[in-house]
């Protein structure tokens, strides 16, 4: 819960810094297009409703981050990580002036805020054009971390990932160039600095106008905008109640963080008069840790490398690990960590290390590699990929056994890598991708570019093909065979795991699901029924094949309840769409 009001309170927060950020960069056309668009800013986020979503979100979002900082039992933590928390900490210090100068004295004064006063007072400060650069930076900069590290896990993201790169660049850059060039303009009009120099001299009634100089604190000179008509009674207030936010607002974030520090001191101190428990992990490698932290912060804290592509926020499940013993000692996972292990359809002895808080011994196995945690998704069985259609096509040497046995092992090698090199020829000529060799036999996926129906119609293609080439094999080493080469291949369609498996040092694109075993178990069919080919009429449906003239037959395959349609091809050369 606390991690999606996070997140809730972040994406309102990114809602008025884009835009905000896209009105600064139209100071690049004019002045006057720009105040034209901060109009229609001002129109919303000047709304109470809005006003209130947007501080009661900064408001809470500050909050949770000592929250989180006051529950860490470890500062070691990915460098993108302790980035995003440093810029985030340096925000409220570096954006209090401005709001004080762009927003509350304007509320305080019933004025409106305009880009020329703001600008123009940002400029004549002393260092105020380099602190708003340095806050469009630092507020930019920690978005995108965040935004990144959310949406990195979405399939849509990282498909267009150099152009939202190109977008985040663009972005504070046009941003900055709109402001520098609107404020060297003002600056080559500025009035001399006694014609604004607060209050004019020589009125004693009861109003008089105020500066727009901006002073150390980075807000309006005597805490005015420019142009605003104020009685002296009304100054003195609006003064005071300037010079105690000023005063008093640095005091209570620096009063926060210091109270989080201290307290989160107080509680370690305090757990580390606790027991400790023991992790035991692979390889005999065993780390003491205290009770209460996760397991994520105790790998983190012992030095130890392990998979958390979403920073320990239970979005991705790639920290999780099986639970070898002590299982039934563990706390029960809580709303979002079960959530998020509903999501991989995960074993019950299966919990995400950087949920599960430590409080009693336990062994544990990792189940996704470190090497590869960048690319890995919540998918089932703890496979990097992502869901797609796709279609499988498997092929199978028959009497491979009895070939091997009636020749030199040399021989075998010989004709195989003659079967092997054709059958990845018909491959690479119907677009298809290798990913699976089983020794006498492969698995080959159509549709990876996303065309699901052309995928199946070049996996069609791909059998024939194959069996062309089969029959070119055939006839070179006719003198050479007792008998011709034969194969079974099985082809069906549907949704899949595709993405990288294997060892670290050894991985390939392959794909896991039902459709890739029904495949395969089709393909065993052949065998059985005669035929070279085999697929699923729903593989003939989605390729378009015509299907009057075709046998076609309801077979029981394992692991499936009900029977499943298939299409019996005798001739595969003849398949006509």
């Amino acid at each position: 819960m606390l991690q999606q009001t996070r997140l809730y309170t972040g994406l309102i927060i990114a809602a008025f810094v884009i835009p905000h950020l896209l009105n600064h960069s139209v100071g690049l056309i004019s002045l006057t297009w720009m105040e034209a668009a901060l109009e229609y800013f001002i129109g919303f986020w000047h709304h109470p409703v809005a006003t209130l979503m947007l501080y009661g979100s900064v408001l809470t979002h500050f909050l949770l981050a000592l929250w989180s900082l006051y529950h860490r039992t470890t500062l070691r933590m990915p460098f993108w990580q302790l980035s995003q928390l440093v810029l985030g900490l340096s925000i409220p210090p570096l954006i209090l002036a401005h709001v004080i100068g762009a927003r509350l004295s304007h509320e305080l004064l019933g004025t409106t805020a305009t880009y020329e006063a703001t600008v123009q007072a940002i400029w004549n400060s002393e260092y105020g054009v380099l602190r708003q650069t340095s806050l469009v930076l630092v507020v930019w900069i920690h978005l995108m971390l965040g935004l990144h590290y959310w949406l990195r896990l979405k399939p849509d993201y990282r498909r267009w990932i150099a152009f939202w790169q190109l977008l985040a660049t663009l972005v504070p850059l046009l941003a900055l160039m709109g402001f520098y060039r609107v404020g060297l303009t003002l600056a080559d009009q500025a009035v001399e600095p006694a014609a604004a120099s607060g209050y004019e001299t020589g009125i004693d009634d009861s109003t008089s106008p105020a500066a727009g100089g901006y002073d150390d604190y980075g807000g309006y000179e005597d805490g005015y905008p420019s142009g605003a008509v104020v009685s002296k009674s009304t100054k003195t207030e609006v003064d005071q109640t300037l010079d105690w936010v000023r005063n008093t607002m640095p005091l209570v974030f620096w009063g926060s963080l210091t109270l989080t520090l201290v307290l989160r001191g107080a509680r370690l101190g305090w757990s580390a008069r606790r027991a400790r428990v023991r992790v035991r992990l692979p390889a005999q490698n065993q780390l003491r840790a205290r009770q209460g932290q996760t397991l994520l912060e105790a790998l983190r804290e012992a030095g130890i490398e392990h998979s958390s592509v979403c920073g320990g926020r239970g979005r991705c499940t790639t920290c999780r690990v099986r639970i070898m013993e002590g299982l039934d000692q563990l706390p029960p996972a809580d709303d979002t960590e079960r959530q998020a292990l509903e999501g991989v359809q995960a074993d019950d002895d299966v919990r995400l290390a950087c949920q599960l808080r430590l409080t009693s011994d336990l062994s544990v196995v990792p189940l996704i590699p470190y090497q590869q945690r960048f690319s890995y998704l919540r998918k089932p069985g703890g496979v990097e990929g992502i869901e797609q259609q796709v279609t499988v096509l498997f092929i199978d040497l028959r009497g491979s056994t009895a070939l091997a046995e009636a020749r030199l092992p040399y021989d075998v090698v010989f004709i195989l890598n003659q079967f092997f090199a054709e059958m990845a020829s018909a491959l690479e000529e119907t677009d298809g991708h290798y990913a699976q060799f089983n020794g006498d036999g492969l698995m080959a996926l159509y549709g990876l570019d996303g065309d699901f129906e052309q995928g199946a119609r070049q996996a069609i293609r791909g059998a024939q093909r194959m069996l062309h080439r089969l029959d070119g094999i055939n006839q070179r080493l006719e003198k050479e065979l007792q008998q011709p080469l034969r194969v079974g291949i099985g082809i069906h369609s549907g949704e899949a795991i595709v993405g990288t498996m294997g060892p670290p040092s050894a991985p390939i694109r392959s794909a896991l699901g039902d459709t890739v075993n029904t495949a395969a178990r089709l393909e065993g069919q052949t065998k059985h029924l005669g035929v070279p080919l085999l697929l699923s009429r729903h593989s003939a449906e989605v390729a378009g094949l015509a299907l009057e003239t075709l046998e076609q037959r309801q077979l029981p395959l394992r692991g499936r309840d009900q029977l499943l349609d298939v299409i019996l091809v005798k001739e595969p050369a003849k398949l006509a769409w």
